[in-house]
């Protein structure tokens, strides 16, 4: 499991989990070693759970996690909340590998807990095709 600053193109911590360990145990330890203040965090849908949010808001940053499908309950949240309010709105569409991709992102603030000062991301990803 690793952590790299995307546009820097430089790779920040990287935790090999032990025998008895799994993915998500091992980016909880990636994210501790981390400063993470005014950064925003990405990750996909394997990480979007309490734990990550929380370890992430516990060094200060920001967070942006994948929301697939079969997290019934979350993902009736986010629409709720993307239908109450005016989200702010980015997509983007690229050639990648023989495969056309096409991303959207609607992003809304989320309640305020414990200080978080985050926002929330539900994207919604076109399956990728060849050609």
């Amino acid at each position: 499991m690793s952590a790299s600053a995307a546009e820097a193109r430089l790779g920040l911590a990287t935790v090999t989990p032990r025998a008895e360990e799994n993915e998500v145990e091992a980016a909880l330890k990636v994210v501790e070693l981390l400063d993470l203040t005014d950064k925003i965090v990405t990750a996909d849908a394997l990480h979007c759970h309490i734990h990550m949010a929380q370890a992430v808001f516990d060094r200060r940053g920001d967070y942006m996690l994948a929301l697939k499908g079969n997290r019934r309950h979350r993902r009736r949240q986010a629409e709720a909340a993307l239908a109450q309010a005016t989200p702010a709105m980015a997509e983007r569409s690229e050639r990648s590998h023989s495969r056309n991709e096409w991303r959207r992102a609607k992003v809304v603030a989320t309640p305020n807990r414990a200080g978080a000062r985050s926002s929330s991301l539900c994207p919604h990803h076109q399956p990728t095709r060849r050609g």
